[in-house]
């Protein structure tokens, strides 16, 4: 069964729980220095610079090793070592009383990143009537946006303003956006988006992340903690004890207190999608970066002697490493002992040497394929064409370039260019393996997968083949098109569509 996203019901997922008894900061008090420091040891985790693997329940009120297996009268849980609790949601808001549902953050985002124009945030304006647009935005600029709103019908501002209209304002600030930005692309996808999920927009309850994931590392020389940790930790301070609070609110500063909670929730959860998403962060370095078997990775360059459109020629010190078993059984067959193997193999590595330049030429010949098989994918691309079976059919005895080079016609999918790119290549290691990555082969990308017979823009031209094509047809002479060259190119066109 695939695996994909969608808005969660919040509110169900609440209701639902039955691992762990929900606390919902609304009802806990905050006044005085005892409360508020029970308020915080559920939000957070204050570490001493060493991981602490003391035994507590989640909400730290019962701890130590003797107390294992009891149940906490406050939180539910048992008393167990933090490496083996499990990062279950524990602590919750809820709207406060008298204020509309709280949207969910992951549609918050979405909508508020295309209600914005000109850096004024339209949906923040209608849900917090404290907002005030960017210090440097010109003031004719502010007015025509508030002037378009306006016109559109959408008279008043407000959290409960904006729940119990929101239909209404989701497609009049669809025309607000278009007559402002000129934006067309996103509306069809958007009032999809909205139908599908008109159910989970809005919620009356919003998990809040595991303390033991909010870490706050107390040492000699200060406190120490990741900066994301303060905009959910405020979230989260602004809901504490709304609803138990001796002091009276009134039902604007309420809404305003739901619309600035949503908005935190959703930038935290932006900061940490971009800290883990991009090159250097969490999820490229330890899961899409790990390393497997029979792999190597080198910058790509391009083939610049005739070649086929699937060809790999590849770099001596990469092809000793994916195809080092393969070598050291060519080796065993000449009469080489196992340590004598592997000193011959680690010292050529990367310095040729004539016997294992005929080793990979034996290889690729007796491959039953055209040339040894290998899996060519540049993270993080995922399209049509990202993934594709190649073939070595040389390796280079130049042991001062590291490069792997492919086809030039090839780079579209991968969005890759000759200039310092790198490429992961998967080595196939039997028959069986490779003939089920067949499918995967460049020319099977050419179609579109959206339409019969649509071409993919994976079929392009570069420019160097446009300008080579060019000149080839150009009368050297006259610098006039030649009628015959025209001729043959007509016929090998032909020839290559009935092929």
């Amino acid at each position: 069964m695939g695996v994909r996203l969608e808005i969660a019901d919040l509110t169900k997922a609440f209701l639902t729980n039955k691992t762990t008894k929900a606390i919902v900061l609304n009802d806990l008090p905050d006044t005085t220095t005892e409360e508020r420091n029970y308020v915080n040891d559920l939000i957070y985790t204050v570490s001493k610079g060493v991981f602490e693997n003391i035994p507590s329940c989640e909400c730290g009120k019962l701890n130590s090793a003797y107390n294992i297996g009891l149940m906490c009268d406050i939180c539910h849980t048992p008393v167990q070592r933090r490496a083996e609790s499990p990062l279950e949601y524990l602590i919750w808001i809820r709207n406060p009383k008298g204020v509309a549902p709280f949207m969910n953050p992951r549609v918050w985002s979405i909508l508020d990143q295309v209600f914005t124009t000109s850096s004024f945030r339209i949906l923040l304006y209608l849900a917090d009537t404290s907002y005030k647009p960017p210090m440097n935005m010109q003031a004719d600029k502010e007015a025509r946006i508030v002037n378009e709103i306006h016109k559109a019908g959408i008279v008043d501002r407000g959290w409960n303003y904006l729940h119990d209209n929101f239909d209404f304002i989701f497609n009049q600030l669809l025309n607000v956006i278009r007559k402002l930005d000129k934006r067309y692309d996103f509306q069809d996808a958007l009032i999809k988006f909205v139908e599908q999920y008109r159910d989970r927009i809005y919620t009356n309850y919003i998990p809040m992340p595991n303390r033991s994931l909010l870490v706050i590392e107390d040492t000699d020389s200060g406190r120490w903690r990741d900066k994301n940790i303060d905009t959910i930790i405020n979230a989260m301070r602004l809901m504490t004890g709304v609803d138990v609070s001796e002091h009276k609110r009134s039902l604007g500063n309420l809404q305003n207190r739901t619309a600035k909670t949503v908005d935190l929730i959703s930038d935290y959860h932006q900061q940490i999608e971009r800290a883990n998403s991009r090159k250097e962060g969490e999820w490229r370095k330890h899961v899409f970066g790990t390393r497997t078997h029979f792999s190597c990775r080198a910058v790509i360059s391009s083939i610049t002697e005739p070649h086929d459109y699937y060809e790999v020629h590849m770099a001596w010190g990469c092809a000793t490493a994916i195809l080092r078993y393969q070598i050291l059984n060519k080796l065993e067959k000449r009469g080489f002992n196992h340590r004598q193997q592997i000193n011959f193999i680690n010292k050529y590595a990367l310095e040729y040497h004539p016997l294992l330049d005929t080793i990979f030429k034996e290889l690729i010949a007796e491959s039953p394929f055209h040339g040894i098989p290998i899996i060519h994918t540049r993270n993080p691309v995922m399209g049509l064409g990202s993934t594709q079976l190649e073939y070595i059919t040389k390796v280079k005895t130049d042991t001062k370039d590291p490069t792997n080079s492919t086809g030039i016609l090839l780079v579209k999918p991968w969005n890759l260019d000759f200039d310092g790119d790198q490429m992961s290549s998967q080595l196939t290691l039997d028959n069986h393996t490779t003939r089920a990555f067949q499918s995967l082969e460049p020319h099977l990308s050419g179609f579109g997968m959206h339409e019969p017979f649509e071409v993919s823009d994976n079929v392009w031209l570069p420019k160097p083949v446009v300008a080579v094509v060019s000149n080839w047809l150009a009368d050297p002479v006259h610098d006039i098109p030649d009628p015959a060259k025209y001729q043959l190119l007509s016929e090998m066109l032909k020839g290559n569509k009935n092929g």
